[in-house]
């Protein structure tokens, strides 16, 4: 049996990280957060400093949404905070790559299993374990792709079914009034969601001399 001792806590791991490297930058490349089905993926990268082109650490961090427990309410905060302090502990070369709080969270599941699908009798609920297991395959396999970008941010997913007809797709975080396109997807003759063809978000400057005035905030 672990000690929960032995490992460190995120919020230590990045408080290390900005003492040793002031000027760094924490920067999510990648989220994940399917609502319907509750889970949450995120990876991250730390660039020792802001004005790096390649970050210096990357990792990636998973959270279920539960039915109690802090989960509940804060699993995509939860999952935020630990993808950075596991990328964290990659930069800093901790001896334990899990934290603390991901150890707490194999206590729990030891202790009692968590229900990850949230709404109680609306539909059968997913064992944690199953739906850890299937993000790992989704992963092996590649067919994880990357939420849209709007002027607001990573787009939210939508799925579900109105009217008896299924619809899968991104909507700004915004809402309706925000002015950005929602991207709503398509199934294709073997039952797989496409995205459309136009982008979620584009920059189409002027002329190729825009580019550097965008890049420095002149534009």
């Amino acid at each position: 049996m672990f000690n929960l001792n032995d490992y460190e806590g995120a919020a230590s791991r990045i408080k290390r990280v900005h003492d040793n490297y002031p000027m760094n930058r924490f920067n999510i490349r990648e989220l994940k957060i399917d609502h319907d089905k509750g889970y949450v993926y995120a990876v991250t990268e730390i660039y020792r400093d802001a004005s790096d082109l390649n970050p210096a650490a990357v990792d990636v961090a998973y959270e279920a949404r539960s039915d109690r427990g802090v989960n509940r309410d804060f699993w995509v905060e939860n999952c935020i905070t630990s993808s950075y302090g596991r990328c964290a502990g990659l930069l800093l070369g901790v001896d334990k790559r899990p934290t603390k709080e991901d150890m707490e969270k194999v206590q729990r599941l030891s202790q009692e299993p968590i229900k990850s699908d949230y709404a109680p009798g609306s539909k059968p609920l997913v064992p944690l374990a199953q739906t850890l297991t299937d993000m790992v395959e989704s992963l092996e396999s590649g067919e994880i792709e990357k939420a849209p970008i709007c002027n607001h941010g990573v787009m939210a997913l939508k799925q579900g079914s109105k009217n008896g007809r299924d619809y899968y797709g991104y909507t700004c975080i915004m809402g309706k009034t925000s002015g950005c396109d929602s991207q709503w997807y398509k199934l294709n003759a073997s039952g797989k969601w496409v995205p459309p063809v136009k982008p979620a978000f584009t920059v189409s400057p002027k002329s190729a001399a825009n580019v550097n005035d965008m890049l420095n905030g002149d534009t």
